[in-house]
């Protein structure tokens, strides 16, 4: 039995296969689609695509063939990877000296023609192939050839698609934990001064009240009450950078003193109308994320609304795993150019909020980590007439951990 030579470039072809991160994923219809065409084109019984790293042959996708993969030293891919750019075809294998006494052709599938198309990367990297493989002696046409080819170099555009998808995954993770060495950073450097804050205010309150008039305690004591609530979501803050968002801890908590405790802490002047409709009373989740969802969803409904009297309607359904949010407004609605963006970091709307400030691309994108670390996902609906709402679910816990 011939072995497939080592390609004088293994090692670089070894990496470049390494970069695409398609070994021993998951089966996936796009990639079955080729393999099933690939059959019906060449008229064989099994079709696959084929991936060669150090030791074995492995498919990505095999029609007609009940094996995910085999050693590297009898696949016939192994033998194509050498010429990069031709098709290797052995019409007769048991009748071929080099393939006769192969296991495959022995025993096992009993391989008797295979064609194979290198997956040839444009760097010049044969990452694998793909094949049809028949039980008897085939003749393949040079049309039918061409058509394999085709398919073979719209399979390659296919991986290249995904390595791009990967590196602005990749990015794109960067980027997010960026923000959250920067929430982080900026929680622990803010504490101090929050504390400061605080003992002014109790100075303030204690020794100066008599100067103040009734608007001015009232001023002072909702200043207090904003400070202490800060303070408080500092310390979840930093609790919550340090455990990651997936280790944080649960807690069972009521869900509309929390809403409305969120609403005291950013509309101080009460033009806004916060509406709660049923909601469960207590939910056992992680309680720092709520509050930041929450905070930022509904700040967002307010600071872009232009109306005299902004409203915040939150809703919720359940069924036994997942709770169902929405929060709307009765704003002007997003433009359809920023939708795609609301989600991605540092992408924001050009748009300058009612206070004359331009929003920053980060508030959302957290949101949205933050729910698909719940177990949920998240949905914009958005128009100029009913205004904007945010769809969001969040998988149930079971209970608290103690």
């Amino acid at each position: 039995m011939k072995t497939p030579e080592i390609p004088a470039n293994e090692v670089e072809r070894q990496k470049a296969l390494r970069e695409y991160e398609i070994l021993d994923t998951i089966e996936d219809p796009e990639y079955d689609s080729y393999t099933k065409l690939a059959a019906e084109i060449c008229n064989t019984p099994v079709s696959c695509i084929s991936f060669i790293d150090e030791n074995r042959q492995w498919f990505k996708s095999h029609h007609g063939l009940d094996i995910n993969e085999t050693s590297r030293d009898v696949a016939f891919c192994a033998h194509a990877i050498n010429e990069p750019y031709e098709v290797f075809y052995v019409k007769e294998a048991s009748k071929n000296p080099d393939f006769m006494d192969n296991p495959l052709v022995k025993d096992g599938i009993k391989i008797d023609s295979y064609l194979g198309v290198p997956l040839t990367t444009p760097d010049g990297y044969a990452l694998g192939t793909l094949c049809v493989i028949d039980f008897k002696p085939l003749n393949l046409s040079e049309e039918k050839i061409s058509a394999l080819k085709l398919l073979a170099q719209q399979l390659v555009k296919l991986l290249e698609l995904r390595k791009k998808n990967l590196i602005l995954e990749k990015k794109h993770q960067e980027k997010i934990e960026e923000v959250n060495h920067l929430a982080y950073t900026l929680a622990h450097d803010i504490r101090t001064p929050l504390t400061n804050i605080e003992q002014i205010i109790q100075i303030l309150l204690n020794e100066h009240s008599f100067q103040l008039d009734a608007d001015g305690i009232k001023c002072v004591n909702f200043l207090s009450k904003i400070s202490n609530n800060l303070n408080t979501f500092v310390s979840e803050i930093l609790e919550f950078y340090v455990n990651k968002p997936e280790q944080s801890e649960l807690s069972t908590f009521n869900l509309r003193e929390l809403l409305n405790e969120i609403i005291d802490s950013i509309d101080f002047d009460k033009k806004a109308k916060l509406i709660i409709d049923e909601i469960p009373e207590t939910i056992t989740s992680s309680k720092i994320a709520k509050h930041q969802i929450f905070l930022n969803l509904i700040q967002n409904a307010i600071k872009f609304n232009f109306k005299d009297s902004p409203e915040v309607h939150i809703s919720c359904h359940e069924d036994e795993a997942y709770y169902f949010f929405d929060v709307s407004d009765n704003g002007n609605g997003i433009d359809k150019a920023d939708i795609e963006k609301v989600f991605t970091v540092f992408k924001s709307s050009k748009k300058r909020d009612r206070f004359g400030k331009k929003g920053n691309g980060i508030g959302l994108a957290n949101v949205k980590k933050l729910v698909e670390f719940l177990g949920g996902q998240i949905y914009i609906k958005s128009s100029s007439e009913e205004g904007t709402t945010f769809s969001f679910s969040i998988k149930k816990a079971i209970a608290a951990k103690s």
